[in-house]
């Protein structure tokens, strides 16, 4: 088993990544760009946390978490365009966002953690 593999967060990670790809496959008129997009994102979520944990350094390792959360952002963009387009529901999109939510504050913890990893000092 992979050290990500492990993680809570990676497993909050596939469940989410699921659930948006799913509505994604199974939405056939949505724009093929938007399409695209939301299955970048949602997968770069998952990778950029698994390539955080391979690295050994505490630069690195805050660098690719904290681009796995720009993912994070950029999906909830995603998912504010499609309810201000009226392509998904109220119910999706709550539940979509909070599964967003819940993801960011895990990798700020991990984020945070370099940090004191670091520094315990002065968590620089």
């Amino acid at each position: 088993m992979f050290d990500f593999e492990k993680l809570d967060l990676y497993q909050e990670v596939r469940a989410a990544s699921c659930k948006i790809l799913k509505w994604v496959a199974f939405h056939p008129t949505m724009d093929e760009y938007y399409s695209q997009r939301f299955k970048l994102v949602v997968t770069g979520i998952a990778a950029e946390l698994a390539e955080g944990t391979a690295r050994l350094g505490f630069h690195e390792k805050k660098k690719h978490y904290t681009d796995s959360r720009v993912f994070v952002f950029e999906c909830v963009t995603l998912l504010h365009i499609m309810k201000d387009m009226d392509a998904i529901s109220e119910d999706e999109f709550e539940d979509f966002y909070q599964d967003m939510d819940k993801i960011s504050r895990m990798l700020l913890g991990m984020i945070r953690s370099q940090r004191k990893e670091r520094d315990p000092q002065t968590n620089e």
